[in-house]
């Protein structure tokens, strides 16, 4: 289902770009720990090749830079394709099935939380239908296939 797959892949959009500012909060939180935990704006350079402390802090940094380089591109991919699906949505009825692709795909609040905020007792059958009508939407349009990859 072309569809489901393109709504799941902007909910993993988000997740990876959490787990990746995840990361870079641990990273720069064992660099504040190096910086204070040591005295190294005291320190000397007797080394031309630098202290261990030094070959840490430049680890660190190089990580960092890997991250904010994914943290872009995967940033940028998101926000294309949750306009893309907030353009289809909003030409979707009105009802549940459009709340939920906004709540579950674009917001990423699990089934719990989208249960409670709908006051209705568990219906999983819902994202079917939700996927159905984005679907739907789409064949109507003549759109099928197309921005789905």
């Amino acid at each position: 289902m072309k569809a489901e797959n393109y709504l799941e892949g902007a909910r993993s959009l988000k997740f990876k770009i959490d787990m990746i500012e995840a990361d870079r909060r641990d990273i720069l939180d064992a660099m504040t720990a190096i910086r204070s935990t040591s005295d190294y704006s005291d320190r000397v350079q007797t080394s031309p090749q630098g202290d261990g402390l030094e070959r840490r802090v430049i680890k660190y940094m190089e990580r960092l830079e890997r991250l904010d380089n994914s943290l872009e591109r995967k940033a940028y991919a998101l926000a294309i394709r949750r306009h893309n699906i907030r353009q289809k949505v909003g030409r979707m009825k009105e009802g549940q099935c459009r709340r939920f692709i906004v709540d579950y795909y674009l917001e990423c609040k699990d089934w719990d939380q989208i249960f409670r905020e709908y006051a209705i007792e568990p219906d999983y059958h819902i994202k079917r239908r939700a996927i159905r009508e984005f679907e739907k939407l789409e064949k109507e349009e003549g759109t099928a296939g197309k921005n789905i990859h």
